[in-house]
């Protein structure tokens, strides 16, 4: 699917806009997950330079992502979101109920996303998650105690919570950033067979593993952080990430940064830090942290 998140994909939508005349006063409804949502957010920015846009996400990353927020991006020859839209839309309608037709797989890709949020800012929810968390994923987020819908409006309480003041990224230390400075890597080099999520779960063990080696994260936390992730059946490496990719990661997260490189890692559950710099001894010894520790439980 994020192979479809293009121009051209834009262009067909502008196209069906064109046909049937909508006018300046309509509004373009879009329902899906977050590839279906950013294409009709670029969409609905440029027709009669902005229409009326309503978002219905039915997925878990595109209720507590997606969904929160005023940004749309399209891929651009080989690189994610390289264009993009600041674009408030009108709407958005959040519907749990959709997560009852999610296969497992894509149940757990949205919890990278939840873990994320709680990694950033929320010890709880991410106790919670712990506790729970298998036991959601097979319910389908529908338990009776109310611990999923809890779950989901904590973690869009604490995206907004994020985003709020800062919506057109004036400031771009940002922490729901976590996360996202290698799972680009991944998902490009891996021609997007390793999803959004499972890539944001990736770029969380390693960003935790270099926390470990610059002594912010204790391993007691680490371990927490990469056994919850294989909890929710999310990987935690990716062999073709090697030394010389993720540097490039790094490099490309500075410029996509304006100059500093603001990258987020765990200083505790629930804590963050901001670092600007990763020594190549310290990003080798990460790799190898994690490459052993695959190797060691699988």
């Amino acid at each position: 699917m994020e192979r479809e998140k293009t121009l051209d994909s834009v262009t067909r939508i502008c196209e069906r806009l064109l046909e049937a005349r909508v006018p300046r006063d309509g509004i373009l409804v879009g329902i899906g997950g977050g590839v279906t949502l950013d294409v009709c957010g670029v969409a609905a920015s440029l027709v009669r330079r902005g229409i009326a846009y309503v978002r219905i996400p039915t997925t878990l990353m595109g209720l507590i992502d997606v969904g929160v927020g005023i940004k749309s991006g399209v891929n651009f020859r080989g690189h994610k979101n390289y264009l993009g839209t600041f674009y408030p839309c009108h709407a958005v309608l959040n519907d749990p109920t959709f997560l009852e037709t999610l296969s497992t797989v894509h149940l757990s890709e949205g919890l990278a996303e939840v873990v994320k949020i709680a990694l950033v800012r929320d010890a709880r929810l991410f106790a919670v998650l712990e506790e729970h968390g298998t036991s959601l994923l097979r319910a389908r987020f529908r338990d009776t105690a109310g611990v999923g819908d809890w779950v989901i409006e904590h973690s869009i309480d604490a995206m907004e919570d994020e985003l709020v003041g800062n919506y057109y990224e004036r400031d771009l230390a940002r922490k729901v950033d976590f996360g996202h400075t290698f799972s680009t890597t991944v998902e490009v080099h891996s021609e997007y067979q390793v999803s959004h999520g499972a890539a944001v779960a990736i770029d969380m063990a390693l960003s935790s593993a270099i926390a470990v080696q610059l002594g912010l994260l204790s391993m007691v936390d680490f371990d927490r952080i990469v056994n919850l992730l294989s909890t929710f059946v999310l990987p935690t490496w990716y062999e073709p990430l090697d030394l010389r990719s993720c540097l490039n990661a790094l490099a490309e997260a500075r410029r996509h940064r304006s100059g500093n490189l603001n990258f987020v890692v765990p200083h505790g559950i629930g804590q963050t830090a901001f670092v600007q710099s990763v020594e190549t001894s310290t990003l080798r010894e990460s790799i190898r942290m994690l490459k052993e520790r695959k190797e060691e439980f699988g």
